[in-house]
């Protein structure tokens, strides 16, 4: 039995595979935030700054999974991930569609976040042929996106389109092992929108949230 047929969507693959081993890598992990029910409760108890009061975003889409050290010192390094696991319905069609998971990716690069990811996850019944000229299309939609505006660089990921209880455990192992030793050796680029000045009150109200100092 394959991993992935277990989950029912992308929060419970988030929740039961790939949380707890960012847990093990000593990353402190929240799923599904809500800066627009945050930024209404905070309103209703009269508790934003003139400047979060003032903002001028929509304040979605929601973070899929976002994640930072936990033993962080001066300034957090926080990573907002967008997450889609793609796997056929009843009726055979690939769900959910295949351009989802680009738009919201780009919008979480104006949170105020350091790291944008898009991480993509097929499910083996997805033909090969599809998860290839996803991976493909995605892959240069990506490098267009950042040849032309240099501010946000999305890390595209997507796991092999055969996989099993192993294979998948073991790619998010790997996965996670690639992102720390890229953050050590300075390789990935870090989202510069996230100096914007919407941004960095978004950024702020993150922090506020989860009592990041």
């Amino acid at each position: 039995m394959n991993i992935l047929q277990l989950f029912k969507d992308e929060r419970e693959l988030i929740s039961k595979s790939i949380s707890p081993q960012l847990k093990e890598k000593n990353y402190n992990v929240r799923l599904g935030v809500r800066l627009r029910s945050k930024h209404q409760k905070l309103r209703s108890e009269d508790a934003l700054t003139n400047e979060e009061l003032n903002v001028a975003h929509p304040l979605s889409p929601d973070i899929d999974l976002l994640y930072w050290n936990r033993d962080y010192t001066g300034e957090p390094i926080l990573h907002a991930v967008e997450v889609k696991y793609f796997r056929l319905d009843k009726k055979g069609m690939v769900r959910p569609p295949l351009y989802d998971g680009i738009g919201e990716a780009l919008l979480l690069c104006t949170y105020g976040v350091d790291y944008v990811h898009l991480w993509h996850f097929f499910d083996p019944e997805v033909s090969t042929d599809i998860y290839q000229k996803t991976k493909n299309a995605v892959e240069l939609i990506v490098d267009k996106i950042y040849t032309i505006n240099y501010n946000c660089k999305m890390l595209y990921i997507q796991n092999d389109e055969t996989v099993d209880d192993t294979s998948t455990r073991y790619f998010i192992k790997s996965l996670l092992e690639v992102l720390l030793d890229e953050l050590k050796k300075s390789r990935l680029i870090a989202n510069k929108f996230r100096y914007d000045e919407d941004a960095e009150v978004i950024r702020k109200l993150i922090k506020r949230s989860y009592r990041l100092v």
